[in-house]
């Protein structure tokens, strides 16, 4: 063999030797990950990507766990380079998009869930990003926006109680306090453990002067642990 062989040979062997440590470190950060032990993942992923600077996955996971610590800068850091690598990665928009949310970037928010629905226009992801559209509609307070969302994903997902939920947040701060009322009943339909649906149908009845009925729902609240209705409840039913 000669020189030039041999020297291909040492180049094969040795990238063989960084990707198989790569994927190691990779799967050790996924077990970290998946124990919620989010500090340790990221140790993982980044000696992952240090040895396979392409790992695109590696790159993604590090960044749902920065996401997770609070880290937002790092996070959207690393969903860059993961879109970067691979720009087909839905999850990965997706999650770039909930931290800007996380970080009032609300126009950068919108732009990558205008993309990402797009290119999904159905479907699981295409039912998050509707989610997470609405709440950035509710974050900027353009509650018609938000409403919008919420309609298109009660069309995908109907027994989906947050997205009721939100809907009827929505419908209440545009004036419609019938239509709120409607869609939070149907959240607590969903799920009657949702203590901020009752909360928030009481404040839609004390709009309608039906006090009673308002605090059986704050009273629900209160017991299910939401302790902001607190002064509600020392206001309208005691």
């Amino acid at each position: 063999m000669n020189r030039f062989a041999h020297t291909l040979s040492a180049l094969a062997i040795c990238s063989l030797a960084f990707g198989q440590q790569a994927d190691r470190s990779f799967r050790e950060g996924l077990l970290s990950l998946r124990n919620e032990d989010h500090r340790t993942a990221i140790a993982h992923f980044t000696n992952a990507v240090a040895d396979q600077p392409k790992h695109a996955k590696a790159w993604y996971y590090r960044g749902v766990s920065r996401v997770v610590i609070g880290d937002h800068t790092g996070a959207v850091h690393d969903l860059d380079r993961a879109l970067l690598l691979d720009p087909s990665d839905a999850n990965a928009l997706l999650r770039r998009a909930e931290v800007y949310l996380k970080a009032n970037r609300y126009a950068d928010a919108r732009r990558d869930l205008d993309q990402l629905l797009q290119q999904h226009p159905w479907g699981p992801i295409a039912e998050h990003g509707l989610f997470t559209q609405g709440q950035v509609g509710i974050a900027e307070g353009d509650y018609e926006a938000a409403r919008n969302s919420y309609d298109r994903l009660l069309e995908m997902a109907p027994k989906d109680p947050k997205a009721w939920y939100d809907r009827g947040i929505a419908r209440g701060h545009l004036g419609d306090h019938d239509g709120a009322i409607m869609d939070l009943t149907q959240a607590i339909a969903l799920d009657p453990d949702l203590d901020k649906a009752y909360g928030s149908r009481a404040v839609e009845l004390i709009h309608q002067d039906r006090t009673e009925e308002a605090c059986t729902d704050l009273h629900k609240a209160r017991e299910l642990g939401d302790g902001s209705v607190d002064e509600l409840l020392i206001i309208y039913c005691y």
